[in-house]
């Protein structure tokens, strides 16, 4: 795999299996609070099948419609991905919070 560099707030560029821990888990955050969803969550929203009950559907449907106004990039998924590989709890972040949406 190729190594990916994210670009700090001084445009150095710096490899993510190289971010310290709280670099990692902030940059994460920052995205999450901006929207950012990563490619997996879009893929799955694309190819899942919905549910069948009308509320349920009715719900789903909703999720799905925020899911494609969303953001994309693959910088989600490999923070995730870096913080499983070092043990670190994923944060829980909703950009509801931060009055994005």
């Amino acid at each position: 795999m190729v190594e990916q560099y994210w670009k700090t707030n001084d445009g150095r560029h710096i490899a993510v299996s190289d971010m310290i821990d709280n670099h990692l888990v902030n940059a994460y955050k920052m995205m999450k609070r901006k929207g950012f969803i990563g490619c997996r969550t879009l893929e799955f929203y694309l190819t899942c099948t919905p549910p069948t009950s009308d509320a349920a559907e009715m719900a789903f449907e909703q999720e799905q419609r925020w899911i494609f106004d969303s953001p994309v990039s693959h910088f989600v998924d490999l923070f995730e991905d870096e913080m499983n590989k070092r043990g670190i709890k994923i944060p829980d972040v909703d950009p509801d919070d931060y009055g994005i949406w």
